[in-house]
């Protein structure tokens, strides 16, 4: 396979558009290959490492996808949907504290940008990493971001709403209520 380094950003679509088809086609390898001379360039690294990781988690390497997605939020932390689509992948594989920092900081990227395109979403990611911890409260501040009727799809979990988190936080909050220990005078 013979590649010209990208000119343009039009170029460098064009090589990631490959790497997709390569990725669509099966053939893993070559898909690979592309995103690693594109990471090979500093100039274009961050979008190889990017579409390193979609190429990745099309072959169910999450793992693998979670560790180019740190690389790219260490190299280049300005991107709402990089720390967006890290915290997806963290919440996935159970690593909520991780989850949360990336979500968190999705959202503070989202601010920087003048942006707010990720940033509902983070609160509720966030708000389900924090109801699996158990902090019941900062949970319900997340939900308070979050517009009624808001759902997607939650890793392993199947589509949630807003309503349905906030319910089973405030089910929690009910169940921990009726377990306060009284101390014996």
């Amino acid at each position: 396979m013979s590649l010209i380094r990208p000119q343009s950003e039009d170029d460098l679509e064009l090589i990631l558009h490959s790497s997709n088809k390569l990725a669509a086609a099966g053939e893993l390898e070559d898909a690979l290959a592309v995103c690693n001379w594109l990471i090979e360039d500093q100039r274009t690294a961050v979008a190889g490492l990017r579409q390193r990781a979609a190429v990745k988690l099309q072959f169910s390497d999450v793992d693998g996808a979670i560790r180019d997605l740190q690389k790219v939020v260490s190299i280049s932390p300005y991107e709402p949907a990089d720390f967006y689509f890290l915290g997806l992948q963290l919440l996935k594989v159970g690593s909520t504290v991780d989850a949360i920092s990336a979500f968190t900081s999705a959202i503070g990227a989202d601010v920087q940008a003048g942006s707010v395109y990720y940033t509902e979403g983070a609160f509720f990611f966030r708000a389900v990493c924090r109801l699996k911890m158990c902090d019941y409260d900062e949970a319900i501040a997340d939900l308070s971001s979050v517009g009624p009727g808001f759902k997607t799809h939650v890793a392993n979990e199947g589509v949630r709403s807003r309503e349905q988190i906030l319910a089973e936080v405030e089910g929690a909050l009910a169940q921990r209520s009726k377990f306060v220990f009284k101390l014996k005078k």
